[in-house]
């Protein structure tokens, strides 16, 4: 069971490094961070 957890604590790592990045590349681009948001919520529903 504790080895679940930290699967699903890297996963949460992995998910919010992705997310910094991308935020990071697209800082500008207005259309590009709506498009962030949808896949972040997208995301946050599964």
């Amino acid at each position: 069971m504790g080895n679940l957890i930290k699967e699903k604590n890297d996963m949460i790592i992995i998910e919010s490094k992705i997310e910094a990045a991308l935020e990071r590349k697209y800082k500008g681009d207005k259309e590009a961070m709506k498009k962030l948001e949808k896949i972040k919520k997208a995301m946050v529903s599964k």
